[in-house]
């Protein structure tokens, strides 16, 4: 997926979030991630409509997934750390 598509379509899944929509920002982050694997920040976001939506467990393989892509991904390691 192309880098400013990308960051389109994290815009409106935050816009969502922002606006305490986290089911629908859950859902349009979770296609995301199915289009762009590559991408720590999708998954960083997963995480957090997951854990918003009171889903630990995919919070935590959401923010798993981030670090696997990015090592020092730094508030995914901190978000991860809050769960256990």
């Amino acid at each position: 997926m192309e880098n400013e598509i990308l960051k389109q379509r994290l815009a409106q899944a935050l816009e969502l979030a922002k606006q305490g929509a986290y089911a629908e920002a859950r859902a349009a982050l979770e296609q995301l991630t199915l289009e762009a694997p590559e991408s720590p920040e999708a998954f960083y976001y997963l995480g957090l409509a997951c854990k918003r939506t009171q889903d630990p467990e995919a919070a935590r393989t959401a923010w798993e997934k981030c670090l696997a892509l990015d090592p020092f991904h730094h508030q995914a390691r901190t978000q991860l750390s809050s769960l256990t």
